[in-house]
């Protein structure tokens, strides 16, 4: 029998949708692999027929953005067709210009409303909520992302003036993290798998040289916690900081004696029963939340400020803190509150199924764009 390519379909599948999905040399494809597992996934499924090309002359205009994927699809029921733009950038008040100007509908990872107020009107409202983010491939979407980039990235080191050393150790770089990435599946936990009364919080601080926010802010939020949790729970807590030279120097005390390997990371902190989120850098929605969802842990969070297309709810998806003694609190009562656990994993294992597997969200996503086109 012979195998069946990617993006073929299988006879009398009934799609939905056909795509036309723009990829670039300039593109961070770690950041943008869900949304190629995804897409491929639908594909399989016959729900969509996807098409993947490096963008040409008008198309470079907003198909090369570093953070931004960009598709041209068409609506089979409506006849329609609608050019969108995801936004995967961690900055809620930064856009992808060209993506933004050039869309229909500009779907955006980190959606905080009143960063908004700084776009123009006609900009303004053709953005809307993304959703959570994560890195993840499948061996179809690798299969499609070698073979539509590998022969461009081949063919422009022939071209005047040749690619440096530094353009070309970025992209082998980028290509690596999402080569190496995990499968979906290497993320998933199932509520009705046993879990070690364990809390997971590791994490990473910042040089101030390396990052334009308040460094000090964001490193103190985040040694106060390990701090506190490993007083807390002793050996029951998992993680530390991650340890780069700057945390050596700085924490060396919080350093996490467990391997900061991401694919390691997945398989020693998959089982703990509790894992603590903080926000990410800009008070963006960190990977470490769709992770732990798609676990089924009970998610002891902060606040999350940005908006989601779907929002989590405080006390039916996670339990909210403001200060470690209040994520020493959460997470003690999980410990003892078998109930209170089982009842966040389930929710937990939920959402996830319909709101961040990769297909699920995909498939949501060109579902909402289906309707604002009809709107």
């Amino acid at each position: 029998m012979t195998a069946r390519a990617p993006d073929e379909l299988s006879e009398g599948a009934s799609v939905n949708y056909e795509i036309v999905c723009y990829l670039s040399l300039r593109q961070d494809l770690y950041h943008a692999s869900r949304i190629y597992t995804g897409l491929c996934d639908l594909s399989n499924q016959g729900t969509a027929q996807v098409k993947y090309v490096v963008p040409r002359g008008e198309q470079n205009s907003y198909a090369e953005s570093s953070y931004a994927v960009c598709m041209q699809v068409k609506f089979r029921k409506s006849g329609e067709n609608r050019l969108l733009a995801i936004d995967l950038l961690d900055r809620s008040d930064s856009f992808e210009m060209g993506a933004l100007k050039s869309c229909d509908i500009y779907l955006k990872r980190n959606y905080y409303e009143p960063h908004l107020m700084s776009l123009p009107n006609e900009l303004r409202g053709k953005v809307i909520p993304f959703g959570l983010n994560y890195a993840c491939r499948s061996f179809a979407s690798i299969q499609r992302i070698l073979a539509t980039l590998v022969p461009r990235f081949l063919w422009r080191l022939g071209l005047p003036p040749r690619p440096g050393t530094k353009d070309i150790r970025k992209y082998t770089d980028t290509l690596w993290q999402f080569l190496s990435s995990p499968a979906p599946r290497a993320f998933e936990r199932n509520p009705e798998e046993s879990m070690e009364p364990m809390i997971l919080f590791q994490t990473r601080v910042w040089s101030p040289m390396d990052i334009s926010e308040n460094a000090h802010e964001i490193n103190g939020e985040r040694v106060a916690l390990v701090r506190a949790l490993r007083k807390a729970f002793g050996s029951r807590f998992l993680g530390g900081l991650v340890p780069t030279p700057y945390a050596r120097q700085h924490y060396p005390n919080e350093i996490s004696t467990h391997s900061p390997r991401h694919s390691q990371y997945i398989k020693w902190g998959k089982k703990s029963l509790i894992g603590v989120n903080t926000r990410g850098l800009h008070d963006s929605l960190a990977f470490k939340l769709p992770e732990y969802l798609a676990a089924s842990k009970c998610v002891v969070s902060c606040p999350l400020r940005n908006e989601l297309p779907v929002p989590l709810i405080e006390g039916q998806h996670y339990l909210a803190f403001r200060t470690p003694e209040e994520c020493v609190d959460r997470c003690a009562n999980l410990l003892h509150d078998s109930k209170l656990g089982a009842k966040l994993r389930k929710e937990a294992w939920e959402y996830y199924r319909r709101e961040i597997e990769p297909a699920a969200h995909l498939r949501n996503c060109l579902m909402r764009a289906a309707e604002l086109g009809s709107v």
